[in-house]
């Protein structure tokens, strides 16, 4: 028996840290896993969003920054829905 077929693995992953600041995105770090062998981080993205209203605006906007370079294999695109999901959520519970 495989260890893999033990355990629930994620089929991605996200976590966010960062502040809301008089309404605004500040010091905003996103990484998402299980989507390259490394946990991916877009660091213009996060430069990017430095600044912005907080909503979902902005977080759509991260997103579909953080993800725009991504290239996926043929069988596992739909891991792109499911990252630009996550990305969005948790950037929307900043604010806490």
């Amino acid at each position: 028996m495989s260890e893999k077929s033990d355990f629930d693995w994620a089929l991605v992953s996200c976590a966010a840290v960062g502040t809301i600041l008089d309404g605004k995105f500040t010091s905003v770090r996103v990484a998402l896993g299980a989507i390259a062998p490394v946990p991916y981080q877009v660091e213009s993205a996060e430069a990017g969003i430095e600044g912005q209203p907080f909503g979902e605006k902005a977080a759509g906007a991260m997103a579909d920054a953080i993800l725009s370079g991504v290239q996926p294999l043929a069988h596992n695109a739909y891991k792109i829905a499911i990252s630009r999901a996550l990305i969005r959520r948790c950037l929307m519970k900043l604010q806490g």
